[in-house]
């Protein structure tokens, strides 16, 4: 009789230890599976995001062709440097008419 209750012991302490063994396994399972679901809403996010900037770039060239685009660039690039052409011309203007006055006064 006392090696069937050492028996029934034994038995009951190996169910134990598979229970918890696939209490653990299941604890894995679902931290891995949160996991893949965070890596899925990823996934489909930068899908979304993907497809918005195909659709986005889509209607930009329907707008404008990649030649309207340069001439835009181009011509903003123009007016910059034509402002700066300006600006230069100014300053050495300013400097000429300083180095005049001081001259003048330095005659009388």
């Amino acid at each position: 009789m006392n090696e069937i209750n050492d028996f029934t012991k034994l038995i009951l302490n190996e169910l134990e230890r598979n229970r918890t063994s696939v209490e653990n396994l299941k604890s894995n399972l679902d931290k891995k599976f949160d996991d893949l679901q965070r890596e899925i809403v990823k996934i489909q996010t930068a899908e979304k995001d993907l497809h918005d900037l195909k659709l986005w770039h889509k209607e930009v060239t329907d707008t404008w062709s990649a030649k309207q685009m340069k001439e835009a660039k181009d011509e903003i690039y123009d007016q910059k440097n034509k402002w700066s052409k300006a600006i230069g011309l100014l300053i050495a203007i300013e400097i000429i008419v300083g180095f005049i006055i001081s001259w003048i006064l330095k005659k009388f």
